[in-house]
This record gives C-alpha cells, structure tokens and sequence, in this order.
C-alpha cells in the first residue's frame, strides 16, 4: 500500500516540475523578447540555463540526502532525451534544422564533449569533489567561447514591439512568473527525490535506473516544451542552441555541484554500462547527422527519435530481468 503512495507523490512532483518548468521557459521566453536578446544566445543560455533547474534542484536535494546516483541517471538520462528525442520531435516538426554558422558547429562539437566528459571522470568508479571542479571549469570555459563568438549573432529574438508601459507591465508579470515556477520547482524536485528515495527502498529498482528512466524524462519536458515553440514561431535553430546548452550545463554545472556536495563511489558499474552506451550512441548519431549536409533532416530525426525508444525499451527490458 505504501508503495502506491510512493508513486502517487512521484507522479504528483513529476507533472509539478513539468507545470513549472514551463512556466520558467515561458516567462524567460518572453522576458528575452521584451530586451531584445539575441536569438542563439537566447536559446544557448538563457532558455537552456531556465530548462535545466528541474535536473539542478535534484541533483542538490538528492545530494543533500546523500543519494547522488539519482542525479547521475537522471542527468545520463537527460542527455540521450536531448540529443534524440528532443532534437528528433524538433526535427520532424520543422523538417530539417540546420547548421550553417561555425559557431553552431563548434558548439555541436563542444557539447557532445562535456557528454563524454563525466563518464570519462567517472571511469576510476568515484566522482569526487575534483571532478566536480573540474566540471564547473569546463563549463565556465564553454560561456567564455560562447561570449567570445556572440558578436555572430545579431538577430533579435522575436522583437518586442509594444509601448514601453505595456513592455514594463509584461516584463513584471514575466518575472513574477518566473519566480512562481522557481518556487514550485523547487516544491516539485522535493517530492521526486523523497518519493524516489522510498520506491527504491521498496523495489529491487535502483535510484540510477528512477532517475535514468522516469525522472530524466519529467525534466526534459521544458526543453521539448520550448523546441516545438520555437519550431511554431518560426525560430526553429533555436532548438540547437536550447539542447547544446542543456547538455553542456547538465554535465558540467548539474554533476559538478553533485559532486562538491556529496562525492560518490560507484559500487555497481554494470548498471551504468547501459545508459552511458546509449549516451555514446546518442552523441555519436548526433554529431554524424550533423556533420552531413550541416544539417539533420526529417528521415534522421525519425532515426533519433527510433534511437530512444531503443533506449527506452533495452532499459525496461534489462531492469526487470536483472532486477
């Protein structure tokens, strides 16, 4: 009985975080309308920086609670979802996106890097505070190119045309928005760790797999949320920017705070084999498609959506035979 309580709060917290998370995208979205930001760095930073909170405020409460594997699976979890369901749906719902600039590129090229990067530091079977560091580095390493380079990019995002008392009217109903869905977050991310905690304790299922599976998917919702979004105002490049900065601020901000709060020892490698094998299958597909034609047509992000559903399955599959 206890367990359907367990899963009823985990099903609760999981639509909270959605509902917020979107929130978030949205009033940020709009926020960067009003002043006029540039598009990439929109998508890259500001969008990317709002989507990834649900997997941050996890990553703190879990570390918190000194169960850190359920931030590493959801993070894991969250960088398959970005690089092949989010870009796939992206894809086929704009029909192909493309990669003109060398900015894109490098950035295509940056991000499937920070994805290689903490499994390589995780190799040794220990996440330590130095690893954290040195995520952290690498992550302000990647801002600082990106800033370097911003000069590239002088499209507005969606200029904001209104009188200036509506404008400052809007901006404030934004930012209360925004800090709504802050507080909520955090109320939502609570919630899934405890009710993680205590399924786990209940089931021969491991906090790596709830967060690879179940709760990697609830907080990549945003980033889903804000690729069709753009796609349906006609900003459909800004998926790229939104999913290479996610990923890049996952694995290095996201894991590196995880890692100073609560270093962790892997104690049972094979569980993780799996997910970072389809994680290289993900970045490898990705920077494939990328690379062909610069751009990643509807047939591939068919393939990248087919991609995860293989992930999807492989893991129900080996959870329940192995567990």
């Amino acid at each position: 009985m206890m367990i359907l309580l367990y899963i009823f709060v985990f099903i609760i917290s999981f639509f909270v975080i959605a509902k917020s998370g979107a929130w978030i995208v949205r009033a940020l979205s709009n926020i960067s309308r009003i002043l006029k930001w540039r598009e990439f760095i929109v998508a890259s930073f500001i969008m990317s920086s709002a989507s990834t909170l649900p997997e941050l405020f996890i990553a703190i409460n879990s570390s918190i609670k000194k169960v850190p594997q359920l931030s590493i699976g959801n993070v894991i979890g969250a960088g398959v979802i970005y690089l092949t369901l989010v870009v796939g749906v992206g894809t086929i719902v704009a029909k192909k996106l493309r990669f003109e600039s060398k900015v894109i590129k490098k950035s295509s090229a940056l991000a499937v890097f920070f994805l290689f990067l903490p499994l390589l530091l995780l190799a040794d079977g220990y996440f330590s505070r130095f690893d954290g560091i040195i995520l952290i580095l690498a992550l302000l390493f990647y801002y600082q190119e990106l800033y370097r380079h911003q000069k590239h990019f002088s499209k507005v995002y969606n200029n904001y045309k209104r009188k200036s008392r509506k404008r400052m009217f809007e901006l404030v109903k934004n930012l209360s928005l925004f800090i709504l869905g802050i507080v909520i977050l955090l109320i939502g991310s609570k919630g899934v760790v405890y009710a993680a905690i205590n399924v786990a304790a209940l089931t021969p299922i491991p906090l790596f797999v709830i967060g690879l599976l179940a709760v990697a998917l609830g907080t990549s919702l945003p980033e889903l949320i804000f690729g069709i979004e753009s796609t349906r105002l006609g900003y459909k490049e800004m998926i790229l920017g939104n999913v290479l900065g996610s990923v890049v601020i996952d694995a290095g901000l996201v894991l590196g705070i995880a890692a100073i709060i609560c270093p962790f020892q892997v104690l049972n490698m094979p569980q993780y084999i799996l997910g970072i094998a389809f994680s290289i299958f993900a970045a490898g597909f990705f920077f494939l498609f990328s690379r062909t034609k610069n751009e990643i047509n509807k047939r591939e992000g068919i393939a990248l959506v087919s991609l995860y559903a293989l992930f999807l399955i492989s893991q129900i599959v080996y959870t329940i035979f192995k567990y």
